[in-house]
């Protein structure tokens, strides 16, 4: 019994999905934030294509698109900004210090400029014979 699937042969999708180069991933972005962040467990682009290769789909293109993950960055500055001046206290009495977030904001955009953290997109086709 062969599984189901939701894309019939020839099929397209697209997919997008953080990417990062693991290899020099700064030390600031790993442990909880980056995982909160969905950079812990991103991948490189080469990587994507291959666990999707795996998976019966044929990447037709790929498009880095790190303006998109630049403009993430400053939406989470903009929102623990919107924090710091209105919950300041109720900050404080959940004991949440946020302190260390310009530093690491300035880590994650420096990766981007340094193509070691992006966001991309991938075009892929289901085998059009079915296999």
């Amino acid at each position: 019994m062969r599984p189901a699937s939701a894309l019939r042969p020839g099929g397209r999708l697209g997919i997008t999905d953080v990417t990062v180069d693991t290899t020099r991933l700064p030390p600031g972005l790993t442990g909880l934030g980056a995982r909160i962040a969905c950079i812990a467990d991103g991948r490189p682009l080469e990587e994507y294509t291959g666990i999707l290769a795996g998976a019966g789909l044929r990447t037709l293109r790929t498009e880095r698109h790190d303006q998109a993950m630049l403009r993430m960055i400053d939406q989470i500055e903009a929102r623990l900004n919107l924090l710091r001046i209105t919950a300041a206290a109720h900050l404080t009495d959940a004991g949440v210090d946020l302190t260390a977030a310009p530093a690491v904001l300035e880590a994650a955009r420096a990766a981007v400029g340094g193509e070691v953290l992006g966001y991309a997109l991938l075009l892929v086709e289901k085998d059009p014979r079915g296999v």
